[in-house]
């Protein structure tokens, strides 16, 4: 599963007002915020960025990795959510409740999926909440993507090495 913010709406059910924007991305034009253009909202109890229709896991992966990249800024209270769901969202998991800010730079961030992978119904959310104290720019998403992870990688065999190149 790869969402690049390039191909349209369809794969997220947007609670409003998130949207895709093209006010802040990595690659290459559009990414998902929760306020486009303005500060998230005071008092939010919950809005989120799921997943339209579910993955189908059983049979198919070992070691599935959530990946996405991601910009935020929060002001204490406030928080971004990710969480999984295994029934149809009747029940959520959560993955990492992301805090603070990122100081204006884009990170990527991973989670083993591991624990879901005999679950023929995988839905993703990515879920805003915040307090009454204030506002501030929120959550950009891009780069959202769910695949398999290596099992073993290989350590790079190095040689020649020489004070300005390696081999």
């Amino acid at each position: 599963f790869l969402d690049n913010g390039e191909g349209g709406t369809s794969t997220w059910v947007a609670d409003l007002p998130w949207a895709l924007s093209d006010e802040e991305a990595v690659s290459p034009n559009h990414a998902w915020s929760d306020s486009p253009g303005t500060n998230y909202a005071n008092s939010i109890p919950s809005q989120a960025l799921t997943l339209s229709a579910p993955m189908r896991f059983t049979n198919h992966a070992n070691a599935p990795v959530l990946s996405f990249n991601h910009r935020h800024d929060f002001l204490a209270g406030d928080s971004g959510n990710v969480e999984v769901s295994v029934n149809n969202g009747a029940d959520w998991t959560s993955l990492a409740n992301v805090t603070g800010s990122s100081g204006g730079v884009w990170k990527r961030a991973r989670f083993s999926l591991a624990s879901f992978t005999n679950a023929p119904a995988v839905l993703l959310r990515f879920r805003l909440t915040t307090d009454a104290s204030g506002t501030a720019d929120g959550w950009h998403l891009d780069d959202i993507s769910v695949a398999e992870s290596p099992s073993v990688v290989a350590a790079p065999a190095l040689d020649e090495v020489t004070s300005h190149s390696v081999r």
